[in-house]
């Protein structure tokens, strides 16, 4: 349905359809008008605030995570829902619109990931690419990069950015990823960079290179 026979001004509220059959946009959030978005976005990297400890002065951001909606004022705001993050809210006409923001603060100057390890295992169904974090302060996420050696090109192999599992943590985290897309004993390497919370790139590790060969070498026995 179209709504242009519902008989309503609300017809064509444009934000999260009702649940009525013959007029879905006349029902549900926009029974008491049309709905408003809410968009939030991040901070600018420039807005900076001081603490000062023993005389020292440091220096921090305010990041901003997202929202969490809440059915009505009467629900508490979870501990942990780092899954369930949204930058938008639907906000309901004439009623309460109750949400949980969240933010962390990081100072600035420290280096968003410590890498411990990052290596690219390969095998016959294509290459297992492991790293592991000891922190990831200031942390979003990870992008992972194939590099034809040949050519010397480079093609992101996510198509989402790989969540930290830990955002802003000072602990680490283990991670792994398939890359099947590949051909079998060709030369490649891979680099992995790090994205902190404001969507900029931290920092580039690698190359680490599948070592092919490895499948080639001969298997040798000792009769005694």
């Amino acid at each position: 349905p179209d709504g242009s026979d519902c008989g309503t001004g609300h017809a064509f509220c444009p934000y999260t359809i009702g649940t009525d059959t013959y007029c879905p946009y006349d029902s549900g959030v926009n029974s008491l008008g049309c709905a408003d978005k809410i968009e939030i976005d991040v901070l600018s990297p420039t807005d900076i605030f001081t603490c000062y400890y023993d005389e020292t002065a440091r220096h921090y951001t305010i990041n901003i995570l997202g929202l969490v909606p809440l059915a009505n004022s009467g629900e508490t705001c979870p501990v942990d829902p780092a899954d369930y993050y949204t930058h938008t809210l639907i906000s309901r006409e004439e009623a309460y619109n109750c949400a949980c923001l969240y933010g962390s603060f990081t100072e600035v100057g420290v280096t968003a990931v410590e890498l411990i390890s990052f290596k690219a295992a390969p095998s016959q169904e294509g290459v297992l690419i492991e790293w592991e974090t000891a922190s990831e302060i200031d942390n979003l996420g990870f992008n992972l990069y194939r590099e034809d050696l040949q050519t010397g090109l480079k093609v992101k192999i996510n198509p989402e950015l790989i969540p930290s599992k830990l955002p802003g943590s000072t602990q680490g985290a283990q991670y792994e990823f398939w890359d099947q897309a590949v051909i079998f004993g060709e030369p490649y390497a891979y680099w992995l960079e790090d994205i902190d919370l404001h969507m900029r790139v931290k920092d580039q590790y690698g190359p680490v290179i599948p070592l092919w060969w490895h499948f080639f070498l001969p298997i040798l026995s000792v009769d005694r």
